[in-house]
């Protein structure tokens, strides 16, 4: 458990286990945030149409977020591919 090595003061994470997908599996929306998905992103329309991983984030897309952020252009800064932008508006 995270918390109790915390709390022993043991913070450091292997690597190997940090990115691992199957103990930090992105299952996606909670299902009380289910519902306020699709007014988010109808609202949120202009924002995620510069910062589309932003969108497909928050729908728990994780396949889809790994390849815009695999592209090329990612190392460029403020493309929409690039995993470290922020969205301007």
């Amino acid at each position: 458990n995270e918390y109790q090595r915390h709390a022993r003061g043991t913070t450091a994470i292997d690597a190997s286990r940090l990115f691992d997908k199957s103990a930090h599996a992105n299952g996606g929306p909670r299902p009380d945030q289910a519902p306020a998905l699709p007014c988010c992103s109808v609202l949120c329309l202009p924002c995620f149409a510069i910062c589309p991983t932003s969108c497909c984030a928050m729908w728990g897309c994780a396949p889809l977020v790994d390849c815009l952020t695999s592209l090329p252009c990612k190392h460029i800064p403020c493309t929409p591919c690039d995993p470290n932008a922020r969205n301007p508006l």
